[in-house]
């Protein structure tokens, strides 16, 4: 069995609610507002960008932690 058959799936459903959102909207069959039918899509952009930012996060609290690491061990071996 795939590992990421859970992954593929949630992408998948949440790309096919948009779409069909989209197409339903278009078509008039729902009369919801823009933003309510361009939700799945923008919870894939927020979710990104949560993502980046905290994967930038770590990587920024760890080059600080060897960075300071490195300075340490410079002022010992003085």
């Amino acid at each position: 069995m795939n590992k990421n058959y859970g992954r593929q799936s949630r992408r998948g459903l949440i790309g096919f609610f948009g779409f069909t959102f989209i197409i339903l909207k278009l078509v008039g069959a729902i009369d919801w507002p823009w933003v309510w039918v361009l939700f799945p899509i923008w919870i894939k952009i927020v979710f990104g960008i949560l993502f980046y930012l905290f994967a930038s996060g770590l990587v920024l609290v760890a080059t600080l932690k060897s960075r300071s690491k490195n300075k340490s061990k410079v002022k010992l071996k003085k």
